[in-house]
């Protein structure tokens, strides 16, 4: 359920590498958010990239704001408006404040009232006015993670709303896959997330497996992680110390699950647990390796500057 929550700065903050420009263009945006320029951010790349890490990262450097959050889920993928009343049902009770046209529309599409379905654009102006009438209390920041499983009219509705806060007191930051979302949004900040430099990569690497890798160890696992953060937590051994078990029934199952199979990294993490499959010795990644790097060939996995889209 989406979460409406102030959100306090508490403790030290958790370390994210290796994301200083994205961090930045963030805290820029919510910054201005706060004195009444908003906006809206598209978060998007591979499995495991580190996606919703940057949205947490957000999150708990807020200071003054409200939340509105939602994770989406595929069994609602084509539900009409699902994740939009799973955003804003914490404000629904604020309905009554809109225009009645307006407050008419979002109590159709939620099931709320009788009546023929609401034109596309009047939902879109009612979820703005009310997120604008939220926001006249306290800056609003809405938070969408796994945007690829939500449902297409939410999404039309969200990009209506990205498209109008430059005066508005609202933020909202979207999460999704790149191979299952249109990565260009007109009026949006575009953040595209590849894969971490080498020296972010190695300090999380030794931060997850510390002294148990050798220096030949830790370059082949380098290697084939690409710089996917999931991939540095997954690859080092699970087991006895320096050795990648992934050729177990339960390791194979437990990679799969956690790095889906779409794009480069999945293509990775299977290359390696067959390769474990075949020799589980330490050294058994630098039979996927090669594979690794033609996958990382193929989704020129350099890292990509934040832009914004017109």
């Amino acid at each position: 359920m989406a979460r409406l929550e102030d959100m306090m700065v508490k403790g030290t903050d958790p370390v994210l590498r290796g994301r200083e420009r994205e961090r930045a263009l963030l805290a820029n945006l919510l910054r201005c958010t706060m004195i009444g320029h908003g906006g809206a951010a598209l978060i998007h790349g591979d499995p495991g990239i580190g996606k919703s890490a940057l949205l947490n990262d957000a999150v708990h450097r807020v200071n003054g704001m409200r939340v509105l959050r939602v994770t989406c889920v595929e069994p609602e993928s084509d539900l009409g408006y699902a994740m939009l009343h799973r955003l804003v049902t914490p404000a629904l009770d604020r309905i009554d404040r809109l225009a009645a046209p307006q407050a008419g529309a979002l109590r159709t599409i939620f099931g709320l009232a009788a009546g023929a379905t609401p034109d596309r654009f009047l939902v879109g102006v009612a979820t703005l006015s009310l997120l604008s009438e939220l926001a006249g209390e306290q800056p609003v920041v809405c938070l969408v993670d796994d945007a690829q499983w939500a449902d297409r009219p939410s999404l039309h509705v969200l990009e209506f709303v990205a498209r109008r806060l430059a005066t508005e007191r609202v933020a909202v930051l979207i999460a999704t896959r790149t191979e299952e979302y249109p990565p260009a949004v007109s009026g949006v900040f575009d953040v595209p997330l590849t894969g971490l430099d080498r020296e972010s990569a190695r300090d999380l690497l030794l931060e997850r497996a510390g002294a148990e890798l050798s220096a030949a160890q830790q370059e082949t696992i380098l290697d084939a992680a690409v710089g996917n953060p999931l991939a540095l937590r997954e690859l080092p051994g699970r087991g006895a110390p320096c050795e990648y078990h992934a050729g177990t029934t339960a390791a194979r199952r437990g990679v799969a699950a956690r790095v889906p199979a779409s794009g480069a990294t999945s293509q990775c993490a299977c290359a390696a647990t067959h390769a474990a499959d075949r020799s589980r010795r330490p050294h058994a990644l630098h039979h996927a390796a090669p594979r690794f790097r033609r996958a990382r060939s193929r989704r020129g996995m350099d890292v990509g500057r934040a832009r914004r889209t017109r």
